[in-house]
């Protein structure tokens, strides 16, 4: 009889092992079930981001000429707004001569930008017959002010040792 008891009791410990592991392995895969779905959740954000950044990053043509990329909207900061605007040799001339006239004409920024705009070469072009394209980085703050940068398009290749 003692040993019937002994079995019985040991059937019983076994079967609340099973029982205790069984529950713990349901409770485990519904946390796992629950982690993939948020990666899934976060992989569908990050594609949905993903694509608005592919559109967004996209050159903007302006008008024969001049185009731009807003990297306020594919993931800067919203201010100081920044862009790049690639334009060709006659453009450029005219960014020179009045800057914030020109980057009101082609309405780079929501608001317009105040009179005063500076634009700095940042090197003198290639030789002085170059012919464009210039790439102009250009920065918008409140309260509307403005400055850039421009550099020319030629490949610059360092001279090897």
């Amino acid at each position: 009889m003692k040993s019937i008891v002994t079995v019985v009791v040991g059937v019983l410990a076994l079967l609340i092992g099973i029982f205790g592991t069984y529950t713990w392995l349901h409770d485990r895969e519904e946390k796992l079930r629950l982690e993939l779905q948020q990666l899934q959740d976060k992989d569908k954000q990050c594609q949905e981001r993903l694509v608005a950044l592919t559109q967004a990053t996209k050159w903007e043509a302006l008008e024969p000429g001049a185009r731009v990329l807003r990297l306020w909207q594919v993931g800067g900061p919203d201010r100081p707004q920044f862009a790049v605007v690639e334009l060709s040799n006659e453009k450029y001339k005219s960014l020179k001569e009045n800057p914030s006239e020109f980057i009101n004409q082609l309405k780079i920024f929501p608001k317009p930008v105040q009179k005063g705009a500076r634009c700095i070469e940042m090197a003198p072009p290639p030789s002085n017959d170059y012919r464009g394209p210039w790439y102009v980085m250009l920065g918008h703050k409140t309260p509307s002010t403005c400055q850039c940068s421009a550099f020319d398009g030629e490949d610059q290749v360092p001279p090897q040792p």
